[in-house]
């Protein structure tokens, strides 16, 4: 109406890279395709600017072992990795809390198939510290491991228990050697409903309760053990 038109059309699909960013496009409007090229045809001076972000690839590394040791308060670090490529070097970072971390070192990346190594934390360590790694491509894109704890003073723990649970029994359990671990669940009437059991390591482990959706909601009693020292508490069944 009164001479104004509305189109929509669909533009070609193109996968656009850092190259293109700052790239200036405008629409041309015209009878035929012909007549795109000549007078017949219609533009304004609007124009849209495309800008690129690239993230980069997915990194070539992938973690596939890291464990940490403490002897005479110094903390050994070894970790594995596979399929290396275009990496410059693993980040050692350390936190008391395991939630700010500050760096504790650097290893050059050997990019090879199959890599491993060793870190010696040269600072003390009194008390629980936590490690993550960092793994830094050349282009300076990363990824993170998992973390792990050490504690020069480590004592039996049950950290942290999946409450309430719905079809597994998660808990992270903490010992100061390496030994078996059990778990056994109780109904609200003291019967025993569940047992299991892990062979578990030194430090942190993950102690994990499965098939346990069939069981009915309600009140359970759940029990820890580690050579003489128990960890009781109470869950929820939803």
């Amino acid at each position: 109406m009164n001479g104004l038109y509305q189109y929509v059309t669909a533009l070609p699909p193109f996968l656009a890279n850092a190259a293109d960013s700052g790239t200036y496009y405008r629409v041309v409007v015209a009878t035929t395709a012909a007549n795109l090229a000549n007078n017949c045809s219609y533009k304004d001076q609007n124009t849209t600017m495309i800008r690129a972000i690239t993230c980069g690839v997915i990194l070539q590394g992938n973690f596939i072992q890291f464990k940490g040791s403490i002897a005479g308060r110094k903390s050994t670090l070894n970790f594995s990795v596979t399929g290396e490529q275009n990496l410059k070097h693993y980040q050692v970072e350390k936190s008391s809390d395991g939630i700010n971390f500050s760096i504790a070192g650097s290893i050059d990346a050997q990019n090879i198939a199959r890599a491993h190594y060793i870190f010696v934390d040269p600072a003390e360590i009194n008390g629980r510290v936590f490690y993550r790694l960092k793994m830094v491509q050349l282009d300076g894109l990363f990824k993170y491991s998992n973390i792990i704890e050490l504690n020069s003073t480590m004592a039996f723990e049950v950290l942290h228990i999946q409450n309430p649970f719905a079809d597994k029994i998660v808990a992270d359990v903490n010992i100061p050697e390496a030994g078996p671990v059990s778990a056994t669940l109780y109904n609200d009437k003291g019967q025993t409903v569940k047992i299991q059991s892990i062979p578990a390591a030194r430090g942190l482990n993950k102690l994990q309760m499965p098939d346990a959706g069939s069981l009915p909601t309600g009140i359970y009693f759940i029990s820890v053990s580690y050579k003489n020292q128990v960890y009781r508490t109470r869950l929820v069944k939803q």
